[in-house]
């Protein structure tokens, strides 16, 4: 009786029915819609491994950058860079401050370089440049055999 599963018809056919595990209500109840095909669970999992795989694909491209290009991590270096008209793409981490955001953006479009902003914050910036501390912006100067340019 512990590991019964309840089945409750669902108001749209469409979609399977609502699986429970009476043992834990909710330990088991993916791998539940996982056995019985939910319609449901496929578009959840579809969407969070679609928006993954791009910041997969960003991260494989800075990582390239980081092997065979020139960049340079931090604020100061990436206005330095974008006033001597030296940077190529400009990589902003979401939770970078509003006021350093906006400057950065005024300055790109003074030297018509691209601006990225990264999906993560700066601590995962910082992981995907291959470092053990934070950065809030990555200004690269040489894309090398990268393409990061086209993200």
């Amino acid at each position: 009786m512990e590991n019964e599963i309840q089945r409750w018809p669902s108001d749209d056919q469409r979609l399977c029915s609502a699986v429970r595990c009476s043992c834990c209500r909710c330990a088991h109840f993916t791998q539940h819609l996982k056995d019985i095909g939910c319609v449901l669970y496929k578009k959840t999992m579809v969407a969070a491994k679609k928006s993954k795989a791009k910041v997969d694909t960003i991260n494989s491209k800075i990582q390239m950058v980081m092997k065979s290009g020139k960049y340079s991590l931090g604020f100061k270096q990436a206005v330095a860079t974008l006033v001597q008209g030296r940077s190529k793409l400009i990589v902003v981490a979401n939770n970078c401050q509003p006021i350093r955001k906006a400057q950065l953006e005024y300055y790109a479009l003074l030297s018509k370089t691209p601006v990225h902003f990264y999906s993560g914050n700066n601590m995962d910036l910082g992981t995907a440049c291959g470092k053990h501390f934070r950065s809030a912006v990555l200004s690269v100067t040489d894309i090398g055999d990268s393409d990061i340019t086209s993200a």
